[in-house]
């Protein structure tokens, strides 16, 4: 046997198959992605809704001195200048501490996707569609084999040949 020529569909087939999973890996990726996404706003929404109620309590308590102090006869208007200060300070602290650990939780979905693609990639399959994809690329118009040649695999064999283009078995 001089020359052997396999269809393409077999290689894909398998191209198909592991394409499939490692697109299933994909997507768990981004899901996780995704909710992450959805902590951070749910983070987001409750920083508003905190500093909102900051607010109200800080317009009602304010509204309250200041109306003691005018029934009162107090001018002190420094104190509620000073109490304000520290509502919204503290309102500030917040709001800057909620957002950084919702940012941070995106991020470490985001580092999470990127391993687990790596991992994807990594793998035999991952290796495979890589290869595959480098291999499309090539323009060759045949291969000849000398069937003859010691140490030549069959290639009717298929397990070996497969194993040949895994990098798995050795001549």
């Amino acid at each position: 046997m001089e020359a052997a020529f396999f269809s393409g569909a077999w290689e894909l087939k398998r191209q198909e198959t592991q394409h499939t999973r490692m697109l299933g890996q994909f997507d768990e990726a981004k899901r996780e992605v995704f909710e992450q996404q959805m902590k951070l706003n749910e983070l987001q929404s409750e920083i508003d809704n905190d500093i909102a109620r900051v607010d109200e309590s800080y317009e009602q308590q304010s509204g309250d001195l200041l109306q003691a102090m005018q029934r009162e006869g107090y001018a002190g208007t420094r104190a509620a200048k000073e109490y304000a200060s520290e509502r919204e300070a503290a309102a500030n602290r917040f709001y800057t501490e909620m957002v950084t650990e919702g940012r941070r939780q995106v991020d470490s979905a985001k580092t999470q996707h990127l391993l687990w693609e790596n991992d994807v990639y990594a793998s035999e399959g991952g290796r495979l569609y890589l290869a595959r994809e480098q291999a499309s690329r090539l323009k060759i118009k045949s291969v000849i084999l000398n069937s003859n040649a010691e140490g030549v695999p069959s290639p009717l064999d298929l397990d070996v040949m497969t194993r040949l283009m895994l990098g798995t078995e050795r001549k």
